[in-house]
C-alpha cells in the first residue's frame, strides 16, 4: 500500500517530509536542444533525476512549473532506497521548494532561484493531494484571490520595509546591523530575544557565494511583479486536513490598510480547503514558530495528534 507524506511549510526553510514515495519507474536520458524563447519550453514539467552510479540510493523527483516569461517554481522530492530482504522501499527524505527566474542565454537556460515555502508546499497539496496526509503553513500565506488582493498586489513590493531590504542588499557585505533591522521587521516584539540569533542565520545565508546576488534580484522585481495568491478552486482540491497558524500583527510588514486585506485574504483561505481550521496568535509577527514557539509547537502537536487519531478510526 502506498504511504502519502505529511509536512509542516515554514516559509524559509525547507520541507521536512518523513513517509514513503512512489518508487521510480523509468529512467530516460534527455539530449539537450536550443532554445530560443520561454513560450517553447512553457508548462508542468515531471520526471525522475537518477544517478548513473549504481550504488546510488538516492532518486529525486523533480517538478518544474514555467510561464512564459520565464517565471518558474520547482518542487524536488527526495526519496532514499531501502532494501530489506527481497522487499525495495523509496522513502522521502525531503522537499526542497524554490520560486524563481529562467534565464535565457546562448540558446541556453539557466535558472536563478530562491526559497520558496508556504507556497509551492500549498501546490504540492493541491496537484498531488494523494501524497500529502496534513499540513501546517504559517507566515499569513497562502492567500486566496479576490478583487482587493489584485488591486494591491503591484503596493507589495513598494513598501518602506522592502525599499531598505533592496538598499540593503546593494551593499557588500551586508551589515549585521542591517540585517537585524530587517530580521526584526518579522517580529511584533522589536526588541524579542530571538532575533540577534535568527538575524546571524539569514546573515551567513546571505553571504554564501551568488546568494546575494540572488535575493536582491528577488527583490527588485517584486517592484514590478508583486506577490500571486490562489483560486479558491484550487484551494479546494487540497483533501488533506490543514492547521493555518498565523501571526495577527505584522505591524512592521504593510501600511495598515494593506495588512488587514492580506490578513482576510489569508484567513479566508481556510474557507476555501474542506478540511482547514485557522487560528490567530496576537501580539505575533510573521514567524509564529519563532515569536510564539511554546504555543505554535503546542498547537501543532495538538493536530497532528488528533489527526492521527482520526487515520486510527
Amino acid at each position: 500500500m502506498k504511504k502519502v507524506v505529511g509536512f509542516i511549510g515554514l516559509a524559509f526553510l525547507h520541507l521536512m517530509v518523513a513517509c514513503s514515495s512512489m518508487a521510480p519507474t523509468e529512467t530516460r536520458k534527455w539530449q539537450p536542444t536550443a532554445v530560443t524563447d520561454f513560450k517553447s519550453v512553457a508548462g508542468k514539467w515531471e520526471g525522475f533525476l537518477t544517478s548513473d552510479d549504481p550504488r546510488a540510493l538516492h532518486f529525486d523527483r523533480a517538478t518544474l512549473v514555467i510561464d512564459d516569461t520565464g517565471a518558474c517554481e520547482s518542487a524536488i522530492t527526495r526519496t532514499i532506497t531501502k532494501a530489506q530482504g527481497t522487499s525495495v522501499s523509496y522513502d522521502v527524505i525531503d522537499v526542497f521548494a524554490e520560486q524563481g527566474k529562467l534565464v535565457l542565454t546562448d540558446d541556453k537556460l539557466s535558472t536563478k532561484f530562491q526559497k520558496g515555502g508556504q507556497m509551492t508546499a500549498t501546490r504540492l497539496a493541491f496537484e498531488h493531494p494523494e501524497r500529502v496526509k496534513n499540513m501546517i503553513l504559517t507566515g499569513g500565506e497562502p492567500r486566496i484571490e479576490t478583487e482587493e488582493s489584485r488591486a494591491i498586489a503591484r503596493e507589495l513590493g513598494r513598501t518602506a520595509r522592502m525599499d531598505f531590504v533592496r538598499q540593503m542588499l546593494t551593499k557588500s557585505p551586508v551589515a549585521f546591523e542591517d540585517m537585524k533591522k530587517a530580521t526584526a521587521d518579522f517580529f511584533y516584539d522589536p526588541d524579542h530575544p530571538r532575533i540577534d540569533e535568527v538575524a546571524e542565520m539569514r546573515l551567513a545565508i546571505i553571504r554564501r557565494p551568488g546568494v546575494q546576488e540572488k535575493e536582491r534580484e528577488a527583490a527588485f522585481r517584486q517592484v514590478e511583479r508583486g506577490r500571486s495568491n490562489y483560486a479558491s478552486s484550487d484551494l479546494a482540491r487540497i483533501t488533506a486536513p490543514t492547521y493555518l497558524i498565523h501571526g495577527r500583527d505584522e505591524r512592521f510588514f504593510y501600511p495598515k490598510e494593506i495588512a488587514l486585506v492580506l490578513l482576510e485574504c489569508a484567513t479566508r483561505v481556510g474557507f476555501s480547503l474542506p478540511d482547514c481550521s485557522c487560528i490567530l496568535l496576537s501580539h505575533c509577527g510573521h514567524w509564529p514558530q519563532i515569536e510564539r514557539a511554546e504555543t505554535f509547537n503546542k498547537l501543532s502537536i495538538e493536530f497532528l495528534r488528533e489527526s492521527a487519531k482520526s487515520d486510527e478510526r
